[in-house]
């Protein structure tokens, strides 16, 4: 069993490297890799779809990059990837875009996001693989 944790503060605070670490220090065996900072909630919502997703997917690895050497420095396994969220709102443009988005967000796991594989139950902010 993995215990993991959510990235989505602790490595826009502590930054990519420091991040990773503290959460390797604080015996978390994985993460669940939060891609929120690359097309929030509210920008979905507000139909103001732009920016990482609308890079190649060679440009989105290389961007990606960073986490995944830190992880492995650290060994910390990504245990799932949590795309963008809503999937869905009331607005076609929106809809195809985060839908792009989602099948990018896959693309991303077959570089290695995650890298264990399986399911994942999630309890109170942490969850087990």
């Amino acid at each position: 069993m993995l215990i993991s944790v959510q990235t989505a503060s602790i490595l826009g605070i502590q930054g990519i490297d420091k991040g990773f670490r503290m959460i390797a220090e604080a015996g978390f065996d994985g993460v669940d890799f939060n891609l929120d900072h690359c097309l929030s909630g509210k920008a979905i919502h507000n139909n103001e779809c732009s920016g990482f997703f609308d890079q190649t997917d060679e440009e989105m690895r290389a961007a990606i990059k960073p986490y995944k050497d830190a992880a492995q420095k650290y060994s910390v396994k990504f245990v799932q990837a949590h795309a963008p969220f809503p999937s869905w709102v009331n607005n076609e443009t929106t809809n195809a875009y985060v839908l792009e988005a989602i099948k990018k967000t896959i693309m991303l796991c077959d570089y290695g996001l995650p890298q264990s594989g399986g399911s994942s139950v999630h309890n109170s902010g942490r969850s087990k693989a």
